[in-house]
């Protein structure tokens, strides 16, 4: 996926390897009216405020940087409480992806 990524033109500098940890994982199961996501959070999950810290100056001066819950939402915002984190995000974000039941 990173050589994908490279390929495509896209910034791989800050995607790190931990030795012996995998990435992240997601199984999701559908039926006609549920779903089931069963997440691991594994690598992602492990991403910590001094992983962030040491590249968000960084961050600033890139055109656009995705952001997915995939890492914890703490460590993402880096702000106190959830609804500041989603109105942060709210106000920066040109374009939303959202899980819609139909």
């Amino acid at each position: 996926m990173k050589l994908a990524l490279q390929g495509a033109g896209v910034s791989t500098g800050h995607v790190r390897n931990m030795k012996g940890i995998a990435t992240g994982l997601a199984m999701i199961t559908v039926s006609e009216n549920d779903n089931t996501i069963v997440v691991v959070p594994g690598a992602n999950g492990r991403v910590d405020r001094a992983c962030v810290d040491s590249i968000n100056k960084e961050l600033e001066k890139y055109d656009m940087v995705v952001l997915q819950y995939e890492i914890p939402q703490e460590k993402v915002c880096r702000v106190p409480t959830a609804e500041e984190a989603e109105r942060e995000l709210a106000e920066k974000a040109s374009l939303f992806t959202v899980h819609r039941k139909n």
